[in-house]
């Protein structure tokens, strides 16, 4: 009977994180220091961008939108983004997928 509950536990944290893990997510630019209050960036905002990382799911091709977020982002810098990597250890789990440009000009 113990076995059992076990089983049915951990078949729900998998559902659950699978769930999570794949589920589509709109692409947004992810700065892992937005949030950190001892950053500079936190308290006096971001003077300069060198690279912008777009969030996204693994699910749907989004190149496109995640293009165009790029650009946006480091037009307000007066840069011009360029494609540098992809990765799947930056970004949350809801939005696994990292596209990262660099912000060149």
């Amino acid at each position: 009977m113990k076995l059992n509950h076990i089983v049915q536990y951990i078949n729900l944290i998998l559902v659950l994180g699978l769930t999570v893990g794949c589920s589509i997510t709109k692409p947004y630019v992810f700065d892992v220091r937005e949030f950190d209050r001892k950053s500079s960036e936190y308290l006096l905002g971001i003077s300069d961008r060198i690279y912008v990382t777009i969030c996204t799911s693994n699910l749907k091709n989004n190149y496109e939108i995640e293009t165009s977020l790029a650009k946006n982002e480091c037009e307000l810098f007066g840069k011009i983004a360029k494609y540098n990597h992809y990765s799947y250890s930056e970004c949350p789990l809801t939005a696994i997928k990292a596209v990262v440009f660099n912000c060149e000009g």
